[in-house]
């Protein structure tokens, strides 16, 4: 079974894209299984709307551990791991660092590595050189298993010139680059294609 693991920073959509995925496919409850920094875990099912209401905020590390789902994705199951956001600076709570060291430890396991990077934060042309966005596809975009979600296309007033920025931005060829909209559901049967590859 794949493992399929979200990552980036804060507030890019991770949790609301795993979500909306599962009710893409034609689910309306999901079972989340929840590891916390320390270990410990616990599974519950939802109602995928309330879900989103518990679970998607607007606040930077609502995310604080890891939470995952097994999903049927066309001819498979594959198990999709939402992580902890991570910051160019290490953070001065001990939670928190904990919660980042876990996710680096998904990040080494994955079958296939979702890295999902925010369209709106691409209006300027050019991005620090450390920036986590940067390191990560820096890192891992000449990976087969690599794949760049640029998401909140649909808060973009104009996506012309999107493709040159990410280019630009990034060190990722096209064909692992998929434009989305983790709220409006755009471009999910682009990453369902690719699982399924």
């Amino acid at each position: 079974m794949k493992t399929c693991v979200l990552i980036g920073k804060p507030n890019v959509g991770k949790t609301l894209l795993l979500l909306n995925l599962a009710k893409f496919l034609g689910n309306k409850t999901i079972k989340l299984h929840f590891i916390n920094a320390d270990g410990n875990s616990m599974a519950k099912v939802y109602d995928i709307e309330v879900a989103k209401h518990y679970l998607c905020n607007r606040q930077p590390f609502s995310t604080m551990g890891i939470q995952w789902a097994r999903i049927n994705v066309g001819r498979q199951y594959i198990e999709l791991v939402d992580t902890t956001g991570l910051t160019n600076d290490m953070p001065e709570a001990i939670d928190l660092r904990s919660a980042m060291a876990q996710t680096i430890i998904f990040i080494k396991n994955a079958s296939i590595l979702l890295h999902v990077v925010d369209a709106s934060a691409l209006s300027s042309q050019t991005l620090p050189i450390d920036d986590i966005d940067t390191v990560l596809s820096d890192t891992f975009g000449r990976n087969d298993n690599y794949l760049m979600l640029v998401n909140k296309i649909d808060m973009m007033d104009r996506t012309d010139g999107l493709s040159n920025k990410v280019t630009q931005a990034f060190n990722v060829s096209d064909d692992k680059i998929i434009y989305v909209s983790a709220l409006n559901k755009t471009g999910f049967n682009g990453i369902i294609n690719r699982i399924n590859e």
